[in-house]
């Protein structure tokens, strides 16, 4: 080992998620409407949501499929997801 390295040891313990969902909502607050990301229970106080989950898009497709700012989508959104469904 180079000399100022250390070496971890000990059992590594992953958490698999089988279902992580999150859901991109715009809340209305104080007269202005936010643009946010968080559990799908957001979807209860929003005026608009669209739930997504982690797969196989880049961001920037999915933030192309809401006909919103890109970049200011962009800005909540996390890396890889699949758009599952939107509200009407």
């Amino acid at each position: 080992m180079a000399k100022g390295s250390f070496m971890i040891e000990g059992q590594r313990n992953f958490i698999k998620i089988s279902t992580l969902k999150l859901c991109v909502a715009i809340i209305e607050r104080e007269g202005s409407y936010l643009l946010t990301c968080g559990p799908p229970s957001l979807k209860n106080n929003c005026v608009c949501y669209a739930i997504i989950e982690p797969e196989g898009s880049d961001m920037a497709d999915v933030a192309k499929k809401f006909a919103l700012n890109l970049y200011q989508l962009m800005r909540v959104l996390p890396n890889r997801l699949v758009l599952m469904n939107t509200c009407e």
